[in-house]
């Protein structure tokens, strides 16, 4: 059996290995361009907190502006039906030192279950006279 040779060159890539053997001719690139990127995302995670409420009273408590007030009783508030299970998480979502969503997540399917936010319209709008069509809808 042949030892593996392995050979620099300079290509598109930055870094480019090529490993021969007797069995697997193969070419491995590293794209170096792509280490920056991979590098920098985690902090981009940061940017948003979550925080995993305890219990409903907590989720209320802390996410309260995403829900209907209840118009019987000011304090609390109208939230969609809670399912029932240890699969459910009850999730705020803190972004700039304000709560922004509140999600409710199954963490057995991997899904959001029920997400809310608020909607605040900081200016006004005007309709555009100039209308863009999908092709294949018409």
């Amino acid at each position: 059996m042949k030892k593996p040779r392995i050979s620099q060159q300079y290509s598109t890539c930055l870094f480019f290995i090529t490993l021969q053997t007797f069995e697997t001719p193969r070419t491995l690139c590293i794209r170096m361009k792509l280490l920056p990127l991979v590098l920098l995302l985690p902090t981009f995670f940061l940017l948003t907190l979550t925080e995993v409420a305890k219990d409903l009273n907590d989720w209320k408590k802390n996410c309260k502006d995403f829900f209907f007030h209840n118009p019987r009783n000011p304090d609390d508030i109208i939230i969609p039906t809670i399912f029932q299970g240890p699969q459910y998480k009850m999730i705020c979502q803190l972004w700039k030192g304000k709560y922004r969503f509140a999600t409710l997540y199954d963490t057995q399917k991997r899904i959001p279950v029920y997400s809310a936010s608020r909607y605040i319209k900081k200016q006004k709008t005007k309709r555009r006279s100039i209308w863009k069509f999908e092709p294949q809808g018409q």
